[in-house]
Protein backbone atom coordinates (compact mmCIF):
# COMPACT_ATOMS: atom_id res chain seq x y z
CA UNK A 1 0.00 0.00 0.00
CA UNK A 2 2.79 2.40 0.86
CA UNK A 3 4.32 1.85 -2.59
CA UNK A 4 0.99 2.60 -4.31
CA UNK A 5 0.73 5.88 -2.40
CA UNK A 6 4.23 6.85 -3.50
CA UNK A 7 3.70 6.14 -7.21
CA UNK A 8 1.83 9.43 -7.97
CA UNK A 9 4.56 11.36 -6.15
CA UNK A 10 7.28 9.55 -8.10
CA UNK A 11 5.48 10.20 -11.39
CA UNK A 12 5.03 13.88 -10.54
CA UNK A 13 8.72 14.27 -9.68
CA UNK A 14 9.68 12.49 -12.91
CA UNK A 15 7.49 14.86 -14.92
CA UNK A 16 9.00 17.92 -13.20
CA UNK A 17 12.53 16.67 -13.88
CA UNK A 18 11.66 15.99 -17.53
CA UNK A 19 10.22 19.49 -17.96
CA UNK A 20 13.23 21.07 -16.24
CA UNK A 21 15.65 19.10 -18.44
CA UNK A 22 13.82 20.03 -21.64
CA UNK A 23 13.64 23.70 -20.62
CA UNK A 24 17.38 23.82 -19.96
CA UNK A 25 18.24 22.31 -23.33
CA UNK A 26 15.50 23.90 -25.43
CA UNK A 27 16.78 25.70 -28.51
CA UNK A 28 14.43 28.13 -30.20
CA UNK A 29 13.91 28.11 -33.96
CA UNK A 30 15.68 31.48 -34.12
CA UNK A 31 18.72 30.02 -32.35
CA UNK A 32 18.73 27.03 -34.70
CA UNK A 33 19.03 29.36 -37.69
CA UNK A 34 21.63 31.43 -35.83
CA UNK A 35 23.76 28.33 -35.24
CA UNK A 36 23.42 27.38 -38.92
CA UNK A 37 24.63 30.88 -39.76
CA UNK A 38 27.69 30.44 -37.55
CA UNK A 39 28.39 27.13 -39.25
CA UNK A 40 28.31 28.79 -42.68
CA UNK A 41 30.51 31.60 -41.37
CA UNK A 42 33.13 29.04 -40.38
CA UNK A 43 32.95 27.60 -43.89
CA UNK A 44 33.33 31.12 -45.32
CA UNK A 45 29.96 30.79 -47.08
CA UNK A 46 29.03 34.37 -46.36
CA UNK A 47 25.85 34.62 -48.44
CA UNK A 48 24.43 31.42 -46.97
CA UNK A 49 25.34 32.66 -43.50
CA UNK A 50 23.44 35.90 -44.14
CA UNK A 51 20.40 33.91 -45.27
CA UNK A 52 20.45 31.95 -42.02
CA UNK A 53 20.85 35.08 -39.89
CA UNK A 54 17.98 36.66 -41.86
CA UNK A 55 15.73 33.77 -40.82
CA UNK A 56 16.87 33.98 -37.21
CA UNK A 57 16.10 37.72 -37.12
CA UNK A 58 12.73 37.22 -38.83
CA UNK A 59 11.80 34.85 -36.00
CA UNK A 60 13.34 37.02 -33.29
CA UNK A 61 13.93 40.68 -34.32
CA UNK A 62 15.74 41.31 -31.02
CA UNK A 63 18.35 38.59 -31.60
CA UNK A 64 21.35 40.89 -31.21
CA UNK A 65 23.92 38.12 -31.79
CA UNK A 66 22.32 37.35 -35.17
CA UNK A 67 22.40 41.05 -36.12
CA UNK A 68 26.06 41.24 -35.08
CA UNK A 69 27.16 38.12 -36.93
CA UNK A 70 25.18 39.13 -40.01
CA UNK A 71 27.11 42.39 -39.93
CA UNK A 72 30.38 40.47 -39.90
CA UNK A 73 29.27 38.27 -42.80
CA UNK A 74 28.26 41.38 -44.75
CA UNK A 75 31.69 42.90 -44.13
CA UNK A 76 33.29 39.70 -45.45
CA UNK A 77 31.32 39.99 -48.69
CA UNK A 78 32.07 43.75 -48.95
CA UNK A 79 28.45 44.76 -48.29
CA UNK A 80 29.46 47.62 -46.01
CA UNK A 81 26.18 49.51 -46.17
CA UNK A 82 24.30 46.42 -45.00
CA UNK A 83 26.89 45.77 -42.29
CA UNK A 84 26.47 49.34 -41.04
CA UNK A 85 22.71 48.76 -40.65
CA UNK A 86 23.35 45.53 -38.76
CA UNK A 87 25.81 47.06 -36.32
CA UNK A 88 23.56 50.07 -35.74
CA UNK A 89 20.71 47.66 -34.97
CA UNK A 90 22.89 45.97 -32.36
CA UNK A 91 23.66 49.31 -30.70
CA UNK A 92 19.95 50.13 -30.58
CA UNK A 93 19.27 46.76 -28.93
CA UNK A 94 22.27 46.85 -26.59
CA UNK A 95 24.60 49.91 -26.46
CA UNK A 96 27.04 47.90 -24.31
CA UNK A 97 27.37 44.96 -26.71
CA UNK A 98 30.96 43.71 -26.75
CA UNK A 99 33.19 45.20 -29.46
CA UNK A 100 30.27 46.78 -31.32
CA UNK A 101 31.76 50.29 -31.60
CA UNK A 102 35.02 48.90 -32.95
CA UNK A 103 33.10 46.87 -35.53
CA UNK A 104 30.93 49.77 -36.65
CA UNK A 105 33.90 52.14 -36.59
CA UNK A 106 35.78 49.81 -38.93
CA UNK A 107 32.85 49.86 -41.36
CA UNK A 108 32.58 53.65 -41.22
CA UNK A 109 36.29 53.77 -42.10
CA UNK A 110 35.80 51.45 -45.09
CA UNK A 111 32.96 53.69 -46.29
CA UNK A 112 35.21 56.77 -46.07
CA UNK A 113 33.22 58.25 -43.17
CA UNK A 114 36.36 58.90 -41.21
CA UNK A 115 35.08 61.30 -38.55
CA UNK A 116 32.28 58.91 -37.62
CA UNK A 117 34.80 56.08 -37.59
CA UNK A 118 37.08 57.94 -35.17
CA UNK A 119 34.08 58.75 -32.95
CA UNK A 120 33.08 55.08 -32.68
CA UNK A 121 36.66 53.89 -32.23
CA UNK A 122 37.20 56.43 -29.45
CA UNK A 123 34.15 54.95 -27.71
CA UNK A 124 35.50 51.42 -28.16
CA UNK A 125 38.82 52.41 -26.58
CA UNK A 126 37.08 54.28 -23.73
CA UNK A 127 35.16 51.08 -22.95
CA UNK A 128 38.24 48.85 -23.26
CA UNK A 129 41.61 50.67 -23.15
CA UNK A 130 43.35 47.43 -24.21
CA UNK A 131 41.28 46.86 -27.35
CA UNK A 132 44.08 46.35 -29.88
CA UNK A 133 41.64 46.03 -32.79
CA UNK A 134 40.19 49.45 -32.03
CA UNK A 135 43.65 51.07 -31.81
CA UNK A 136 44.63 49.40 -35.07
CA UNK A 137 41.45 50.52 -36.84
CA UNK A 138 41.89 54.04 -35.50
CA UNK A 139 45.49 54.08 -36.71
CA UNK A 140 44.42 52.85 -40.14
CA UNK A 141 41.70 55.51 -40.27
CA UNK A 142 44.12 58.28 -39.31
CA UNK A 143 46.45 57.04 -42.05
CA UNK A 144 43.64 57.35 -44.61
CA UNK A 145 43.06 60.88 -43.31
CA UNK A 146 46.79 61.56 -43.87
CA UNK A 147 47.25 62.19 -40.15
CA UNK A 148 50.38 60.10 -40.11
CA UNK A 149 51.75 60.89 -36.67
CA UNK A 150 48.40 59.97 -35.12
CA UNK A 151 48.42 56.74 -37.12
CA UNK A 152 51.91 55.89 -35.87
CA UNK A 153 50.87 56.57 -32.27
CA UNK A 154 47.97 54.14 -32.55
CA UNK A 155 50.05 51.44 -34.25
CA UNK A 156 52.61 51.88 -31.47
CA UNK A 157 49.96 51.28 -28.81
CA UNK A 158 48.98 48.04 -30.57
CA UNK A 159 52.61 46.89 -30.62
CA UNK A 160 53.06 47.78 -26.94
CA UNK A 161 49.98 45.70 -26.09
CA UNK A 162 50.82 42.85 -28.48
CA UNK A 163 54.48 42.53 -29.43
CA UNK A 164 53.67 39.66 -31.82
CA UNK A 165 51.35 41.69 -34.05
CA UNK A 166 53.27 41.14 -37.29
CA UNK A 167 50.82 43.04 -39.47
CA UNK A 168 50.98 46.12 -37.24
CA UNK A 169 54.78 46.13 -37.42
CA UNK A 170 54.38 45.91 -41.19
CA UNK A 171 51.88 48.77 -41.32
CA UNK A 172 53.97 51.04 -39.11
CA UNK A 173 57.13 50.11 -40.98
CA UNK A 174 55.48 50.73 -44.35
CA UNK A 175 54.27 54.13 -43.16
CA UNK A 176 57.75 55.00 -41.87
CA UNK A 177 59.17 54.07 -45.28
CA UNK A 178 56.63 56.27 -47.07
CA UNK A 179 57.62 59.16 -44.81
CA UNK A 180 61.32 58.61 -45.60
CA UNK A 181 62.13 57.43 -42.08
CA UNK A 182 64.08 54.49 -43.41
CA UNK A 183 65.97 53.46 -40.26
CA UNK A 184 62.75 53.15 -38.27
CA UNK A 185 61.12 51.43 -41.24
CA UNK A 186 63.93 48.86 -41.42
CA UNK A 187 63.56 47.94 -37.74
CA UNK A 188 59.81 47.44 -38.00
CA UNK A 189 59.93 45.59 -41.29
CA UNK A 190 62.65 43.25 -40.07
CA UNK A 191 60.45 42.43 -37.08
CA UNK A 192 57.40 41.92 -39.28
CA UNK A 193 59.40 39.66 -41.59
CA UNK A 194 60.79 37.62 -38.67
CA UNK A 195 57.22 37.15 -37.41
CA UNK A 196 56.22 35.67 -40.75
CA UNK A 197 54.71 38.65 -42.56
CA UNK A 198 55.61 38.28 -46.25
CA UNK A 199 54.72 41.90 -46.99
CA UNK A 200 57.25 42.95 -44.37
CA UNK A 201 59.98 40.92 -46.10
CA UNK A 202 59.17 42.42 -49.50
CA UNK A 203 59.04 46.00 -48.22
CA UNK A 204 62.26 45.46 -46.25
CA UNK A 205 64.09 44.67 -49.51
CA UNK A 206 62.75 47.93 -50.97
CA UNK A 207 63.93 49.89 -47.92
CA UNK A 208 67.43 48.34 -48.00
CA UNK A 209 67.78 49.16 -51.71
CA UNK A 210 66.66 52.71 -50.99
CA UNK A 211 69.21 53.06 -48.21
CA UNK A 212 72.03 51.67 -50.37
CA UNK A 213 71.30 54.27 -53.06
CA UNK A 214 71.74 57.03 -50.50
CA UNK A 215 75.25 55.85 -49.55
Amino acid sequence: MKLRKRIPIILALTAILALTFSACFFISEADKWYLKGLENNQRRKWSKAVECFDKAIALDPNHKDAHFKRGGANVSRNMYGEALKDYTNVIELDPNYKDIYNSRGGVYSKLGLYNKAIEDLNRAIAIDPKNTKAYYNRGSTYEKMEMYEEAIKNYTVVINLDSNSAYTYYMRGFLYSELGRLNEAEIDLRTACSLGNDGGCTRLEWVLKKKNKKK
